[in-house]
């Protein structure tokens, strides 16, 4: 028998409210130790993405002297890239040189490093005069090629079959027989240049696509 002030709560009523305190108390570690494991705001690190621009390697510009490249004494320097495997034909009085473009296009103030091939065996000239800018020239030995480097000042005499000069500039570099010469150079102006041979290698000397070209800075 209930007393008559006594308020009676069904078994069911205590058994829901049980599960309702445990519910709670079981999500409230749960997000405690998920908590405890996901990074502090000031321990992320963010990915910075540079927008610099990328500075490309220095250039190299490649030219190959052929001998006899259109024809018998029509001597050329060539563009590997731009040879095209055609062969020019000679320019006459009333006919140009054939097809060969070997004019070059370079950025402006930033280093070039030439390598010209000379494969010409001719001695051409006897080639003498200061360094104006540095230069290597390597040979081959038998025991593999040899570089031999000459400086600004240094006085050189020696026999070459062609030379590398470039107009407006003081650049005129000796290109002895059978070997691979090279250099560095920087334009520090846009503008169009000329390079040519000044040694008497036969009438190539004088046309462009042969022994001239032109070099475009910009």
């Amino acid at each position: 028998m209930v007393a008559k002030d006594s308020v009676w709560v069904s078994p069911l009523v205590w058994l829901f409210v049980g599960l309702l305190i445990g519910t709670g108390i079981g999500y409230t570690f749960y997000q405690t130790d998920i908590a405890a494991y996901l990074p502090h705001p000031s321990s992320i690190v963010t990915e910075t993405v540079s927008t610099s621009t990328v500075v490309p390697a220095n250039p190299v510009v490649n030219i190959i002297v052929i001998p006899d490249w259109g024809g018998a004494t029509y001597d050329a320097f060539i563009i590997p890239t731009n040879a095209n495997g055609t062969i020019p034909k000679p320019a006459t009085n009333s006919s140009s040189p054939g097809p060969n473009d070997n004019n070059i296009t370079l950025p402006v103030d930033m280093p070039v490093r030439f390598v010209i091939t000379n494969l010409d065996t001719a001695l051409n000239l006897n080639f003498t005069g200061n360094v104006t800018l540095p230069f290597t020239i390597y040979n081959d030995t038998a025991t593999g090629q040899f570089p031999v480097q000459y400086n600004t000042g240094q006085s050189v005499k020696m026999p070459v079959s062609h030379t590398f000069v470039v107009a407006a500039t003081n650049v005129n570099i000796p290109l002895p027989p059978d070997t691979i010469i090279t250099f560095t150079l920087t334009f520090t102006k846009p503008g169009v240049y000329m390079y040519f041979c000044t040694a008497p290698c036969g009438p190539g000397m004088g046309l462009l696509g042969y022994m001239e070209g032109y070099i475009i800075v910009a």
